[in-house]
């Protein structure tokens, strides 16, 4: 992970405004590994596959696996592989999220990448709302969180 390492990024990116810095490799700075404090989760605009990066430094997430199995469960695929930084500003993916325990996904509606600014917008929204797989993913992860809905999976364990 990039926790230790983010402090002072951070803290600079912060003060130009940004709320979360978008980490690339540190050996060719062109594959996406994860953001700050999450790990980056996206949806491919043609095949609406559930994207995130593959990287030996990537904190393990159990939020974002869950998110891949529910993903899975919906039907879409499910591609952890390297993902390119040129992906994200040519418009490749539809939706891009923050995932972690504390938020389990947020959507990022914009990425900024030295000159460039690109937006995230699902197919005919113009605002930074989460997206409909994302959204759906969130709210099923939520209710089976709250018991809303079986947990076919065997995540929860009671106490």
């Amino acid at each position: 992970g990039n926790y230790a390492a983010d402090l002072l990024p951070n803290t600079a990116a912060k003060k130009e405004g940004f709320p979360i810095v978008l980490y690339l490799d540190s050996k060719t700075n062109r594959l996406v590994e994860e953001f700050s404090t999450s790990n980056f989760v996206a949806v491919d605009r043609a095949s609406s596959a559930f994207v995130t990066p593959q990287s030996n430094a990537i904190l393990p997430s159990i939020t974002n696996k869950s998110l891949m199995q529910l993903a899975a469960d919906e039907g879409h695929a499910v591609e952890q592989r390297p993902i390119a930084i040129d992906e994200v500003l040519d418009g490749r993916f539809s939706e891009v999220g923050a995932c972690g325990t504390a938020v389990v996904v947020t959507p990022v509606g914009r990425v900024v990448y030295r000159d460039q600014v690109v937006s995230i917008r699902h197919d005919g929204d113009q605002s930074d709302a989460v997206g409909p797989v994302l959204r759906k993913l969130y709210d099923r992860i939520r209710r089976i969180q709250n018991g809303e809905e079986p947990d076919k999976f065997n995540w929860l364990q009671e106490l």
